[in-house]
C-alpha cells in the first residue's frame, strides 16, 4: 500500500524530466504501479497501468531508430535486467525472462501483455483476455521472439480451456510446453501446467494431474503462483484419497497465503480444508 502511494508521487513528477528521460520513466513506472496495484486487489487500476504501459512503449518515442528512442530502451532493459529475490529465498529471479537487449522494445511491450493477461486472468475477463493473448501472439510472432511466442501459445490455451476448447487447448499446450522446458523458461512452464494439470483433473485424471502440478512447482518463485499450485496438488490429492498429503499441501499454500496478504487465496484454501476436514466428520 506505501509503494503505491511512492509510485503515485513518482508519476506525478515525470514531467519534471527531460523529454528523453520521461518515456523510460513512464514505462518503468506504469509496470510497478500495475504489479502493485494487483497485490491490493485494485486490480482495475492495475489493468490500466499495464494498458498504460504497453501504449506508452508503442510509441514511437520508445520503439523508434532515433538515439534517444534506443536511450529509453536502455534504461528499461537496464532496470528490468536486475534479478530480484523470490520471497522463499530459492534464487534470484529474471524479472523480464529470456529476453537480451537485441529483442528491443517488442519485448518491453510483450512483457505488458504478459502483465495484463496475468491480472485479466485473475478477474476472469475472458472476452478481452481472448483478443490480448492473441495480439501478444501477433506482437511475438512479428518480433520473432520465440520465448515470447511460446507464453502467447500458454495463455491462449487457458483461454481455450476457459471457452471449454479442450481440444485445441492440449494441441496450443503439446507444442509449447517441450519448447519451454528446451529453453528453461520458467514462467512459460509454471503457467503451462497449470492449464496441464487441470486438463487431466477435467478428465480425471488425478495422478497425471497431480505430476504436472508438483512438477509445477519447481517453476513457481512468485508467491501466488506457488499458491495456486499447492491448490491444485492438494485437490488432486484429496481425489486420490490422500487426505494428509491434500491437508499439507492446502497448509502450505495457507501459509504463504497469509505471509504475502493474499485474500481470495486465503479463503480458496481454507474452504477447502474445512471441507475435506468435514468429510473426515472432524467437526471441531
Amino acid at each position: 500500500r506505501e509503494a503505491k502511494q511512492y509510485y503515485a508521487d513518482a508519476l506525478a513528477l515525470v514531467p519534471e524530466l527531460s523529454a528523453v528521460d520521461q518515456v523510460a520513466a513512464y514505462v518503468l513506472l506504469h509496470y510497478n504501479q500495475g504489479w502493485t496495484h494487483s497485490k491490493v486487489a485494485a486490480f482495475a487500476e492495475s489493468i490500466e497501468s499495464f494498458r498504460a504501459m504497453l501504449e506508452c512503449a508503442s510509441a514511437p518515442a520508445f520503439s523508434g531508430d532515433s538515439a534517444e528512442a534506443q536511450r529509453a530502451r536502455d534504461s528499461v532493459f537496464v532496470y528490468l535486467e536486475v534479478p530480484w529475490s523470490d520471497a522463499f529465498g530459492l534464487s534470484e529471479l529474471a524479472r523480464m525472462p529470456n529476453q537480451p537487449r537485441s529483442l528491443g522494445a517488442g519485448a518491453v511491450q510483450c512483457e505488458a501483455y504478459w502483465g495484463l493477461l496475468y491480472i485479466l486472468l485473475c478477474t476472469r475477463r475472458w472476452d478481452e483476455m481472448g483478443v490480448r493473448a492473441r495480439e501478444f501472439l501477433r506482437l511475438a510472432e512479428a518480433s520473432k521472439n520465440e520465448p515470447r511466442r511460446v507464453e502467447a501459445q500458454v495463455w491462449l490455451a487457458l483461454y481455450e480451456l476457459e471457452r471449454g476448447s479442450t481440444e485445441e487447448a492440449v494441441r496450443l499446450l503439446d507444442e509449447a510446453l517441450p519448447l519451454a522446458r528446451a529453453m528453461g523458461h520458467a514462467r512459460a512452464m509454471c503457467l503451462g501446467l497449470h492449464a496441464r494439470g487441470h486438463i487431466h483433473e477435467l478428465h480425471s485424471e488425478y495422478e497425471t494431474a497431480r505430476a504436472a502440478l508438483v512438477e509445477s512447482l519447481e517453476y513457481a518463485f512468485e508467491a501466488v503462483g506457488r499458491v495456486w499450485s499447492l491448490f491444485g496438488v492438494g485437490l488432486a490429492c484429496a481425489k486420490l484419497g490422500r487426505v494428509g498429503e491434500a491437508l499439507r499441501s492446502f497448509g502450505e499454500g495457507l501459509e504463504i497465503a497469509r505471509r504475502v496478504e493474499h485474500p481470495r487465496s486465503l479463503q480458496t484454501l481454507a474452504n477447502a480444508s474445512g471441507s475435506l476436514l468435514l468429510e473426515l466428520g472432524a467437526h471441531e
